[in-house]
């Protein structure tokens, strides 16, 4: 085995590693033939990626997506960070590989960073699940350069491939209080709602969506990513390309005057059996309502009665509301590893010692 770099990629490599990962990673709707070619195209710019691959002839047998960027330090100096490909922009992470060769695949990894330890400082990943992959590569790495892992963060899920009555126990019940209270409240106003799912025609509603998402952010005072216009350009893409799967959902409640309450921008992975609880929002005006609590009560209902789908999955954040609907969730790792063998390390640390010593 050996491991090959690429810095550009063609449709027939794309459909290889959708399939390693697809065969290999429970999470992959944000490593797909759609999803990685537009992140590319859309929030590159100066940066640089590269696959790292593994291959035995001509057999891809693990795959480490990245992308590179300088980091100043200092006043003339900047150093080289290898960081997970759409890091900031996807919420899971996965280094794909085929069942039975990770330490073999993880080792090569680490001989290529060590051999090429003068092109890089830093290596950055972000939201991995926990897999015998991700522990063998630090593993790996762990042999050659400091590495330090944590698991501080956590994503929340829910077992849909049980019944409704397992999940809706008299204790999810009494938590959920709050959810019932809203819709008995919904009832008395005297409107009438009604949740929808939407798989074709979603882009008639984006713009909406984006309006209403763009405000509760502001109200929160958190970071709204679709300020970027990359972001809502990469949205717009992968839902033309949904039209395909249906790998993207929107549902929607809406009232009997044609009024949308909220809205639950998922993403699908029925091969997988996977539904991403991806964006939601609703609209200001129905607040009192708790209309995305409503909305997300009823895409519940429906996970449970499909059987392709067994799980619910929240994706990262650790908003209360999820916390509210599930008990059960998964750490996620988050890799760093320093180059000791770094010139411009050593040089930073000297640096640091002077400074902090006058």
């Amino acid at each position: 085995m050996k491991v090959v770099i690429e810095t550009s990629f063609n449709d027939n490599f794309i459909a290889r590693l959708t399939t390693l990962f697809r065969e290999t990673t429970r999470y992959s709707i944000q490593q797909s033939g759609v999803w990685i070619p537009t992140l590319i195209r859309y929030f590159m710019n100066n940066e640089s990626f590269c696959f790292l691959t593994v291959r035995d002839g001509f057999e891809l047998i693990s795959c480490l997506c990245l992308q590179k960027k300088d980091k100043r330090f200092y006043k003339f100096f900047s150093y080289s960070i290898f960081y997970d490909l759409g890091n900031g922009v996807n919420d899971f992470f996965n280094i794909p590989c085929k069942g039975g060769r990770e330490e073999e695949a993880a080792t090569h990894y680490a001989k290529w960073f060590r051999e090429n330890s003068p092109c890089w400082e830093q290596l950055r990943l972000q939201f991995l699940p926990e897999t015998k992959m991700h522990a063998a590569f630090v593993e790996a790495m762990q042999k050659y350069f400091p590495v330090q892992v944590s698991r501080d963060r956590l994503f929340y899920k829910i077992n849909t491939n049980q019944s409704w009555d397992s999940y809706f126990t008299p204790e999810m019940n009494k938590r959920l209080r709050d959810v019932r209270g809203r819709k008995n409240r919904i009832d008395k106003s005297g409107h009438v709602v009604d949740s929808k799912v939407i798989d074709t025609g979603i882009e008639v509603f984006l713009d909406d969506f984006l309006v209403h998402f763009s405000k509760r952010r502001a109200e929160k005072g958190e970071k709204n990513s679709y300020e970027d216009e990359a972001k809502v350009k990469l949205i717009r893409e992968v839902i033309d390309a949904a039209k395909q799967d249906q790998s993207v959902q929107l549902s929607i409640l809406e009232d009997k005057h044609g009024a949308v309450w909220a809205y639950q921008l998922d993403l699908m992975d029925r091969k997988s059996g996977v539904w991403y609880h991806y964006a939601p929002t609703f609209n200001d005006a129905y607040r009192e309502f708790s209309p995305s609590k409503v909305l997300l009560f009823d895409s519940l209902k429906r996970a449970f009665a499909d059987p392709e789908i067994i799980e619910f999955n929240f994706m990262r954040g650790e908003a209360a509301y999820k916390k509210q609907f599930t008990d059960e969730s998964e750490p996620y790792m988050e890799i760093q590893v320093t180059n000791s063998f770094s010139k411009k390390i050593k040089f930073q640390k000297l640096m640091a010692k002077i400074v902090g010593a006058s």
